[in-house]
């Protein structure tokens, strides 16, 4: 989100969603918007840290995603990455437009 490093001890056969909700935990946000990456590659969470590769002291990247991934996920729909994006675009589109008015609760 800004930089900063989450540390979660854990063991190689933990498994990737573990770690993620852990991650999610710490940083206060729904795990729906946490995505672990090794490199360039997305770690998959039904396989574990050593069955994705890493080995100890790893560093792992997290990704996070805009709040509308966490309300999705919790009301357990998977939208496609295309049509988050084209979402995502959209907003920006009609931000700049000065068509977005803000919702007070």
């Amino acid at each position: 989100m800004d930089g900063q490093e989450v540390q979660v001890p854990t063991e190689l056969d933990a498994r990737v969603e573990t770690i993620r909700i852990s991650v999610a935990n710490q940083l206060g946000i729904s795990s729906h918007r946490i995505k672990l990456a090794a490199g360039a590659d997305a770690l998959n969470n039904e396989r574990t840290l050593r069955e994705c590769g890493l080995e100890a002291d790893a560093v792992v990247s997290v990704i996070v995603l805009p709040p509308l991934y966490g309300a999705l996920g919790r009301a357990g729909i998977a939208a496609p990455g295309e049509v988050m994006a084209a979402k995502m675009e959209l907003h920006d589109a009609l931000a700049q437009a000065g068509k977005l008015t803000p919702i007070h609760s």
